[in-house]
């Protein structure tokens, strides 16, 4: 994500929820989210007003874990 812990009430930009959607697409082609939580999350991407609102999605976490 774009430096989601600077300035997290910043307004997140639509390439930063692009970017958002993108590797939640991954982790789940990866096998680490079911279909309905990949939709889950990126509905809750695209409605996300600041990268504070990006960074709840749980990115961090998928990414952090083993494959």
């Amino acid at each position: 994500m774009h430096q989601p812990s600077i300035a997290p009430d910043i307004r997140a930009s639509d390439s930063e929820r692009e970017l958002i959607v993108t590797r939640l697409s991954e982790h789940a082609a990866a096998g680490r989210w079911t279909l309905a939580e990949l939709e889950e999350r990126i509905g809750l991407a695209y409605s996300s007003t600041t990268r504070a609102d990006l960074a709840k999605l749980g990115i961090e976490r998928a990414a952090g874990q083993a494959e």
